[in-house]
């Protein structure tokens, strides 16, 4: 997997659920080595590596694949089962209906409802008045997993046209890119939902019992996997902006990154800008996390992680480093 950091918001959201069954949190933390500050620190963020380890320990430690999130726990295993049910229905459409059915059965926070049209469908959970919702990470990776399951099991991504929150704006709008692709995420809406073109559930079931075997050995870090598409033009350039950093030590400007992608700086920029970013924000958010990356394995100084993310000057990588995380890089490692 490409180097990808996670906001401290939601490892925060993910520990709700044992910080309610009374667990402490700073030594499950340390456990996972993912430094303290994240209880703290709005800007800090962890390796997707170390919030994988995190899940599973949760998962297991209150066999719960919600991890306390929900009204009841949903016991290990609930997951495997769904997969299991569908993975021989000839196309997604059905396979996803019948994920939908699946779900309904364990009564557990949601309820989930499938509206279809000649040209959308519209997945919408809606909240049981009888069950407990703990926070609004259990409704975004609900949707996130109904997403990224099927697509896999197609072997492309679903397209998302548009994703309703029934809450208001988080304060981590960035990780809404690659939770959902770029897609527009209303929030302060009647319902969650999360709606495709219709499209989408006629694609072939690509998957097989073996391959799903592959699949759920994977889990968690499956579900936070990014299919590469030419559609996703945002993932494509800080693929390319990772590469560069890694074996030249150079932020390429911008009219390299769209000569690579066969097309203009400008047409470029337009479609970046149509994904909800700019090619600064990918620089940015790529140099962050590879710097986290390096620092966390503790083998190269302050000095010459500067370099590899492509600073003339350790004070200027430190005075950036402290404006992505609340921290020094110095303090960050030091955990």
């Amino acid at each position: 997997m490409k180097t990808i950091t996670i906001s401290s918001a939601y490892v925060r959201q993910t520990l709700d659920g044992a910080e309610a069954l009374g667990y402490d949190l700073k030594k499950l933390l340390r456990e996972c080595e993912i430094p303290p500050q994240v209880l703290t620190e709005d800007r800090s963020r962890v390796e997707a590596a170390q919030y994988f380890r995190l899940v599973s320990k949760l998962t297991v430690l209150l066999n719960d694949e919600a991890m306390g999130l929900l009204g009841k726990p949903q016991r290990i295993g609930v997951s495997a089962m769904m997969c299991n049910a569908v993975i021989n229905c000839p196309s997604v459409g059905e396979a996803y209906e019948r994920s939908v059915e699946y779900a309904n059965l364990l009564e557990n926070g949601f309820y989930h409802q499938l509206t279809l049209d000649d040209n959308l469908v519209t997945h919408e959970i809606g909240r049981r008045s009888t069950s407990t919702i703990t926070n609004t990470y259990i409704v975004e990776t609900t949707l996130m997993s109904f997403h990224r399951f099927h697509s896999w099991l197609a072997n492309e991504r679903m397209p998302i046209v548009q994703v309703t929150l029934d809450y208001p704006a988080t304060d981590y709008p960035e990780e809404y890119q690659f939770l959902f692709f770029g897609a527009a995420v209303l929030f302060n809406q009647p319902r969650n939902s999360i709606v495709y073109n219709r499209s989408a559930f006629d694609l072939p079931n690509r998957q097989n019992y073996p391959s799903l075997q592959s699949y759920m050995e994977r889990a968690p870090m499956n579900l936070f996997e990014t299919r590469v598409s030419d559609k996703q033009i945002a993932m494509n350039v800080r693929n390319l902006v990772e590469t560069s950093l890694r074996e030249k030590e150079e932020l390429p400007e911008i009219e390299v990154i769209a000569a690579h992608l066969n097309m203009h700086s400008q047409t470029l920029r337009r479609a970046l800008k149509k994904e909800g970013t700019v090619y600064q924000e990918i620089k940015t958010q790529t140099r962050r996390d590879i710097a986290i990356h390096l620092l966390n394995q503790k083998r190269l100084s302050i000095e010459e992680i500067a370099a590899k993310v492509a600073f003339s000057e350790p004070s200027a990588f430190i005075r950036a480093f402290k404006s992505w995380t609340g921290l020094t890089p110095l303090t960050y490692r030091k955990g």
